[in-house]
């Protein structure tokens, strides 16, 4: 009974019909929302603090984020890959790539994740901050708050642990403001993101196929940049407890020890990996020992906020002292980690750069081990060289040294395009390998890369691959030149390329052709697979 229904469901092709009915069941529960009153309370409590009772620095700095990202990043036309190298907080010797890295994003799964998360949370907090409390409402919501937001996202940009991207800094830093006024709504609000994040993945794609035995290739937690979501967290609880502290707000402090503890696992602040580029290490026992103490010592400090006895310098004693640094050692220590890597990272450079294109002051270029020319202390710190392969990109005057393809995904998928530029300009630089691989596993590939201006050149060349095989006394391998796949025969003493077609060609008695992307080598008395294409 159960294969005639999984033969109806893989044979269905229901996209439309499973988009239309979860639209169809979420306007139903919205018009269960709006019919129970909900919409209009929370705007009746709302506009009491609120100007027209809407959350408009947090709308402005939305629209700012998502502005930047269709029109600068070009978005619009490239949505899972927009221009983003330029607006990364690569160095203090490039300011703009500070500035600008808090509202940059890395492709449409970035910016949905950020600002859904900025949707829930920035409203809440900017009610706590309000607009008519203050004698000039309109400038408040219009220009404080969407500076004061800004603020919560460049901060951890440019206090990262190196390179970084994105509004999540700011992200974190509504976490840690709301949960102090708000804990309880604050766990609910999380979980309701994590609910809304699901809803809307399955409207952009309601029917996901993964195929049994696809290659691993990076788990999701390997990229995610914990250190700016710490100094983001640390910043927003500390700028909630001087605001609970001048306005004698009451601070709820077991509720707020369980909400940080609560939303630092579900937001995933325990993420403590490290990688040798092929192996990855999450340290979750101890990341999550971290952020115990961590809730620990910030609910301490809330405690004794409430009582008066945090930031009050007119009697300052040891007990204020030990309660202050709960909150601003951690902050310390990282801040100052930060400024120590993004001021020496300017600096640093590649050992040598192999021929590739110039565009602007961009390198675009291909090399494999290609180790970086470390900088004191970084020299000595370290005890092994960072090296990197695939296609790198360099630029001296926005101190960018970073691999835009990873030689394994150039591999797997061998044309890409990697997008440089600055905030007016853009342009493409089309990447191509052209391989094969041996029976032995031994590769051979060139590495063409193009551009309009300066068109097509081969940047890399890897040599032959030996396949360990003999036809007709012929030595057989692999060579790929100039982009186009040759088998080599060779009898120590002369050397024959055979181009590998769809179609055979014969040479000194030898057939060669390629079929279903394997390559076959076939003479009067045997025949044999050499290798494949890729």
């Amino acid at each position: 009974m159960i294969e005639p229904l999984v033969d109806f469901v893989v044979d269905f092709d229901g996209e439309d019909f499973s988009r239309m009915a979860l639209a169809a069941a979420l306007l139903l529960a919205f018009a269960g929302i709006v019919r129970s009153g909900f919409l209009r309370r929370t705007w009746e409590v709302a506009n009491e603090r609120l100007l027209y009772g809407l959350p408009i620095g947090t709308i402005i700095v939305v629209s700012i984020n998502v502005a930047f990202f269709f029109l600068v990043q070009r978005g619009w036309e490239h949505p899972s890959d927009p221009l983003f190298l330029p607006f990364i907080s690569w160095s203090y010797e490039y300011p703009a790539g500070v500035l600008s890295s808090a509202i940059a994003h890395a492709n449409s799964g970035h910016i949905t994740g950020n600002m859904m998360a900025t949707l829930f949370f920035a409203p809440i907090a900017e009610y706590v901050v309000g607009h008519k409390n203050s004698r000039r409402p309109v400038l408040r919501a219009v220009l404080f708050v969407p500076l004061l937001w800004y603020v919560f996202a460049v901060v951890p940009a440019a206090f990262a642990w190196g390179p970084g991207l994105g509004f999540s800094g700011a992200v974190f830093a509504f976490f840690g403001f709301v949960v102090v006024f708000y804990p309880v709504r604050a766990i609910v609000m999380v979980v309701l993101i994590s609910v809304a994040g699901s809803l809307f993945s399955a409207l952009l794609d309601p029917i996901s196929v993964q195929i049994a035995g696809e290659r691993f290739v990076q788990p999701s937690w390997a990229n995610v940049a914990i250190d700016a979501h710490v100094i983001g967290m640390l910043l927003g609880f500390g700028v909630a407890l001087l605001y609970a502290r001048k306005y004698d707000y009451p601070i709820e402090r077991f509720r707020v020890g369980v909400a940080v503890v609560a939303i630092a696992i579900l937001q995933g602040l325990w993420i403590f990996a490290v990688s040798d580029g092929s192996t990855y290490y999450l340290y979750q026992a101890l990341g999550k020992a971290v952020v115990v103490a961590l809730a620990v010592a910030l609910t301490y400090t809330a405690s004794e906020m409430a009582a008066g006895r945090v930031f009050s310098w007119s009697d300052f004693s040891a007990r204020r002292l030990l309660t202050s640094s709960f909150l601003l050692v951690p902050l310390g220590v990282f801040v100052l980690v930060g400024v120590w890597w993004l001021a020496l990272f300017g600096a640093i450079g590649f050992e040598e750069e192999p021929e590739g294109v110039e565009v602007e002051d961009y390198t675009v270029f291909y090399g494999e081990d290609v180790a970086l020319d470390l900088v004191a202390p970084f020299d000595e710190i370290l005890d092994e060289e960072i090296t990197f392969s695939g296609v790198l990109v360099s630029s001296d005057e926005r101190g960018i040294r970073t691999v835009a393809v990873q030689q394994r995904q150039l591999s797997r998928d061998t044309d890409r395009t990697v997008r440089v530029g600055g905030f007016d300009w853009m342009t493409e630089v089309d990447v191509n390998r052209t391989g094969m691989t041996s029976v032995t596993g031994n590769s051979t590939y060139t590495i063409d890369v193009s551009h309009n201006e300066s068109g097509q050149q081969t940047v890399f060349d890897s040599g032959a691959a030996d396949t360990e095989s003999k036809v007709e006394g012929w030595d057989v391998s692999l060579e790929t030149v100039d982009g186009h796949r040759f088998v080599v025969l060779d009898d120590e003493e002369t050397k024959h390329r055979v181009s590998v077609r769809e179609t055979s060609t014969t040479a000194q008695g030898v057939e060669v052709w390629k079929r279903d992307n394997r390559v076959y080598v076939e003479g009067e008395a045997s025949r044999a697979v050499v290798g494949r294409v890729g």
